[in-house]
């Protein structure tokens, strides 16, 4: 995953952000059929969670990045992410569609 995903802010780097890229800009390495099959019903189950979660409001949030810092000792680690998150340009994020998922990977196939 190199290189500036189409509709991405230009100060986007998906190599740096693989979890940003693949969620909100669609980027993914190509993979066989099944892999994709169990990949798209997980994208669907952490879609949902993190829906949840941010329902939840930033206090959860919170918590749960502190509690993963805290079990893996990778606080300095998620700073510094955050940091990084949070200097993207909201205006060129939301002008890429970035401020929500994209469609869900699976579609109705009709019989």
């Amino acid at each position: 995953m190199s290189g500036r995903a189409q509709g991405s802010p230009a100060n986007f780097d998906p190599a740096a952000c693989p979890i940003l890229a693949r969620h909100f800009f669609g980027i993914e390495p190509r993979q066989s059929t099944t892999v994709v099959t169990a990949d798209a019903v997980a994208e669907l189950r952490f879609r949902r969670q993190v829906d949840r979660l941010h329902r939840l409001g930033s206090r959860a949030t919170a918590e749960l990045l502190a509690e993963i810092g805290a079990e893996r000792s990778i606080m300095t680690i998620i700073d510094r992410k955050l940091d990084r998150y949070t200097g993207l340009d909201p205006a060129a994020l939301e002008a890429a569609g970035g401020g929500e998922f994209w469609p869900a990977p699976l579609r109705e196939v009709p019989r």
